[in-house]
C-alpha cells in the first residue's frame, strides 16, 4: 500500500476510542496534492483526483468521506485535515463530505 505503513492501515470497522475515527490519510493526501493546489475548488480538485489517481485510492477517499458524512470522524481530525475554512464555507464537515461524494458520483466514467 503506497500511502500507509503496515500498522497504519485504517480499519473501517474500528471507530477508535469513543466511537470516532481520528485518522483520515486519504483525505489528507487529497487536500495536500489537489485541494490546496486548485485553490480549494473541491469540485474541480476531486475531478482531477479521479482522473489521475488509481481507482483503489478513489475508493479509499470515498470511504473516508462516507465516515465524515456519517459523523464518524472526530471534530479534531476534521479541523486538522479538512480545515475550518471548509467547515465555515459548507456549514458542516458532513455537508462538505456529502457534496464531495455527489461530485465523485457525477464524474463520467
Amino acid at each position: 500500500m503506497d500511502d500507509y505503513f503496515e500498522d497504519e492501515i485504517p480499519d473501517e470497522n474500528d471507530d477508535g476510542p469513543g466511537g470516532s475515527i481520528a485518522f483520515l490519510p486519504t483525505i489528507k493526501y487529497y487536500e495536500k496534492l489537489y485541494g490546496i493546489s486548485l485553490g480549494q475548488n473541491d469540485q474541480k480538485a476531486v475531478t482531477v483526483f479521479a482522473d489521475y489517481e488509481p481507482k483503489e485510492k478513489l475508493r479509499r477517499l470515498q470511504t473516508e468521506l462516507l465516515w465524515v458524512k456519517e459523523g464518524r470522524a472526530t471534530e479534531a481530525a476534521c479541523d486538522t485535515v479538512i480545515g475550518k475554512k471548509r467547515k465555515h464555507r459548507y456549514r458542516t464537515y458532513e455537508q462538505w463530505a456529502r457534496l464531495m461524494l455527489l461530485w465523485i458520483a457525477s464524474i463520467k466514467k
